[in-house]
């Protein structure tokens, strides 16, 4: 901390709670001091033990939103609402909302970026009391913070919450990559003060006025500066005139002329220099104009226009500068940066106090990290942007108030929201996922409603939205998906059915014995497989090549067809017998059936065919059964004769006579048995009405009948 103070006494390690003033004793302002920087020691390490590292109130929660249009539509602008949030108990507060430039394309970390800062009163004239006169009093101890930004490369969104959210991550060996991160610089000093020749008492502040890298983030190198008064001296100019280099005081009364009096060097701030935590301008000046208020500066080259600087805009008096990593302050006092590639961050201080020429609180052999700035960091959001596409996750950490949000340990109600950005074990202390439940002695993982006749269950569901009540896959959809409307998906992230599964096999066991349903046998069509024992026994087999459906056993098994009592029908959705096939069927080398229809024939005095009783046969010079079957037939009128024969290739090789009545039916069975030249031959069976058409006759094959208890006709051909 900057600022015309004696000592900065305050050591948490002490263990202090209180300064206590004693009666006749001199007051000092590192007492004062002292008791100040316990009470807020206490102050913020109760806060961090309260809220944790960081967190904001969940009704007034500073966060990062995209900001509306007129209309209350989202835009892809950003802005961070105005709230409070706690960073290692300090308190920041934002009374406005203030917008956010974009990144450029990248994923990137938005952060609470948090520090504090002395303000004299040349920064803030307010300090000063009128009535009095306008002296110079005390300082005021203020908290500075900024919204940053860091590309965060391809580390994903789970990678960065687990990392940063709640919590900012401790990094022992930080590298160069790291140091945007860290609290403190990492740079150590050293200091030689065997041949000091100080004699005085001082408090010697040597601070990083360059650190690694410049505002844009483009390495540079480091630089130095050092005041014997802890940079206390410090001004407010009036007005800077480029043209003639030289800066006019607001007030140079005789105090603040001596203070600068013999100045060597100067640092040109402004309001924007202390929001932003960065260096102002360090400039040679000559002090020969003094006494008439001007100082002239020797090495102006400012990079911001005078004109964008802000009020207040200051100048603070440094004793010396140097960009070496080891120089001399004065007296015989040097110090020493040993380690020239650490993290060097602008704004960090080392104190040396002097007493009666001796050096106070330093072990020389011992090299010390800073004393100061440091710096508190909470994540905000994580920021993704594609072009004119920008997404935010909220990283924030929120937290209910006491009154209202606190829960019993021996058990609660938690009505409002709950979000758990850590890890969450029910049932057990174990941590091995983001969720780890343990079931009950029961068995019983949760019970979160009762159905209808009372079975409890575990029920995920949605009320709006297509997206999946469940889903258990990787980013290609293996795995378990459940749709809102039912419909279950193995291996495809949008099943079409109430149960979907994507390439591969569906497997259902029962001891030894399974099924196996694979859509996708050996790239040539689908299967049912009925195992048994770790051996398949038959299955259903399609191949969709050659359009064929087969069933297939395998030589220790049967296969048959045992429909209780039902029928077969093979192109036909209505079999009437126990095997109805509507065509011709092949059975061993040679098998042909020809079924004809039911209906009335027409009258005939010479052979006609009957009803589609015809049908082709290639043999291969081997015997042939051929049988013809016509059951159930009648007559229109009684005491009737008709012819019934059996043909091949028009050569009549059975037939028979038959006596018909009206009143009753008969049935006519023809067989031929005998061998066939190889080649194709046509079989028929005719008839024809004995009565030379004398007499009206006609014969019908059962057509009275109820169709369920017609008997068709066959012709069936077998080569043997």
């Amino acid at each position: 901390m900057k600022g015309d103070f004696t000592k900065l006494s305050f050591d948490k390690e002490n263990h202090y709670c209180a300064v206590l003033m004693q009666q006749g004793r001199v007051q000092l302002d590192s007492d004062w001091n002292e008791q100040v920087q316990i009470a807020e020691h206490r102050y913020s390490t109760f806060f961090r033990d309260l809220v944790g590292q960081s967190g904001a109130p969940a009704a007034d929660a500073m966060r990062i939103e995209r900001k509306k249009d007129q209309a209350g539509k989202d835009t892809n602008a950003l802005v961070v609402k105005s709230g409070n949030y706690y960073v290692d108990g300090l308190l920041v507060e934002n009374e406005k909302d203030l917008d956010l430039p974009l990144p450029y394309d990248g994923v990137y970390l938005y952060y609470l970026d948090v520090w504090r800062r002395v303000v004299a009163a040349a920064e803030n004239p307010d300090l000063l009391e009128p009535a009095l006169g306008g002296p110079d009093t005390t300082a005021r101890l203020k908290t500075e913070w900024l919204v940053q930004n860091q590309a965060m490369g391809a580390l994903t969104v789970e990678e960065i919450r687990k990392r940063y959210c709640g919590a900012w991550p401790l990094i022992p060996a930080p590298k160069s990559g790291d140091f945007w991160q860290l609290t403190l610089s990492t740079a150590q000093m050293k200091i030689n003060s065997a041949r000091t020749q100080i004699t005085d008492n001082r408090l010697y502040r040597i601070e990083i006025h360059a650190g690694n890298f410049d505002q844009k983030g483009k390495a540079i190198p480091q630089s130095f500066k050092w005041s014997r008064d802890n940079g206390a001296v410090v001004a407010q100019a009036k007005a800077i005139d480029a043209a003639t280099s030289t800066i006019t005081l607001e007030n140079a009364g005789l105090n603040v002329r001596n203070a600068f009096n013999g100045a060597s060097h100067i640092e040109v701030y402004d309001a924007l220099c202390c929001r932003n935590g960065t260096p102002g301008y360090l400039v040679d000046v000559d002090m020969s104009t003094l006494g008439t208020g001007k100082i002239i500066i020797k090495n102006w080259n400012f990079d911001r226009a005078l004109t964008a600087l802000e009020s207040p805009i200051c100048i603070r008096r440094w004793d010396g500068k140097s960009s070496s990593y080891s120089f001399e302050l004065e007296g015989g006092l040097k110090v020493n940066f040993p380690d020239k590639a650490a993290f060097y961050r602008n704004g960090d201080y080392w104190l040396i106090q002097i007493r009666s020429g001796s050096v106070v609180g330093w072990d020389e052999k011992v090299s010390q990290l800073p004393h100061g700035v440091e710096h508190h960091f909470a994540a905000l959001a994580m920021v993704s942007k594609n072009k004119d596409k920008v997404d935010i996750v909220n990283l924030s950490a929120v937290f209910q108030p006491l009154i209202s949000g606190s829960v019993s340990k021996k058990g609660d109600t938690i009505d409002g929201d709950l979000s758990v950005l850590g890890r969450l074990s029910v049932g057990s202390g174990f941590f091995n996922a983001p969720l780890s439940i343990a079931a009950a002695a029961d068995g019983k993982i949760a019970s979160f409603f009762r159905d209808k006749l009372g079975h409890e269950a575990w029920r995920i569901s949605q009320q709006n939205g297509t997206s999946p009540s469940l889903s258990i896959t990787d980013s290609n959809g293996n795995g378990l998906t459940i749709l809102k409307g039912g419909n279950v998906g193995i291996g495809t992230n949008n099943p079409a059915a109430k149960l979907e599964i994507a390439d591969g096999m569906l497997k259902l066991t029962q001891n030894d014995c399974c099924i196996e349903i694979d859509p996708w046998t050996g790239s040539n069509g689908g299967s049912i497989g009925f195992v048994e024992g770790g051996k398949e026994k038959a299955n259903l087999y399609w191949n969709k090549y050659s359009k064929l459906f087969l069933i297939n056993s395998t030589g220790d098994s049967d296969t048959s067809l045992n429909l209780n009592g039902g029928n077969v029908g093979i192109g036909t959705e209505t079999p009437i017998s126990k095997l109805d096939v509507a065509g011709k069927f092949r059975c061993g080398n040679a098998r042909e059936h020809a079924v004809g229809l039911d209906s009335i024939s027409t009258i005939s005095i010479t052979y006609v065919l009957i009803d589609a009783m015809q049908l082709s046969i290639n043999t291969a010079n081997n015997p042939v059964l051929v049988i013809m079957k016509v059951p159930s037939v009648r007559t229109m009128n009684d005491d009737c004769w008709a012819f019934f024969r059996l043909t091949i290739d028009g050569k009549e090789v059975d037939a028979s006579h038959n006596h018909l009545s009206s009143s009753w039916t008969q049935e006519v069975v023809l067989t031929w048995l005998g061998n066939l030249t190889e080649g194709k031959h046509t079989i028929k069976g005719e008839w024809r009405n004995e009565n030379n058409g004398t007499t009206l006759v006609a014969c019908g094959w059962g057509s009275n009948l109820a169709p369920e208890k017609r008997a068709p006709r066959h012709i069936i051909a077998i080569e043997l």
